[in-house]
Formats: structure tokens, sequence, C-alpha cells
């Protein structure tokens, strides 16, 4: 497996995860690996946590009424439909 270098970290930061691994007995890299996928569930979490806590910025109402102002749009001549 091939090294790889981290810039930036700090001999704290270091030594803190040195002691962790040491702790957990497992390799810095795969230390690194928990800690990474723990974030990005973490930070999944609270992102829909506060989605679903979120009021709606627009009422049913509103929302349809925008629908059918943009579909009455695309009828007018030279809307061009793009299929991305």
């Amino acid at each position: 497996m091939p090294i790889r270098t981290i810039r930036d970290v700090d001999n704290l930061t270091w030594k803190k995860m040195r002691e962790i691994s040491t702790r957990k007995k497992i390799r810095m890299g795969k230390l690194l690996e928990e800690m990474t996928s723990s974030y990005s569930e973490k930070e999944g979490k609270e992102w829909w946590e506060w989605l679903k806590n979120r009021k709606p910025s627009l009422t049913e109402k509103e929302a349809d009424e925008m629908l059918e102002f943009a579909k009455k749009l695309r009828k007018e001549p030279g809307y061009r439909d793009f299929n991305f």
C-alpha cells in the first residue's frame, strides 16, 4: 500500500490520533477511514434533521400555482425544452 502524506497536521492532533489508534489497536489508516466514515454519517444525519424540522418555503397552493405557471410558459412559442 502506498504511503500518503497529510499536510498541516499539527503535533497535538497527530499525537491524539496515535493515542487513539494505539488504544483501539488499529493502524492509522484504518483509524482515519473510521473517522471519515463516521463524520460523513453524522454530517448526513444533521442535514436530514435540519430538513425534517424546517418549515416549507411555499404553501401547497403556492407550489401548485408555480407549477401551473411554468407549464403555461413552456407552451409559449420560442420555448426550448432541453433534455439534459
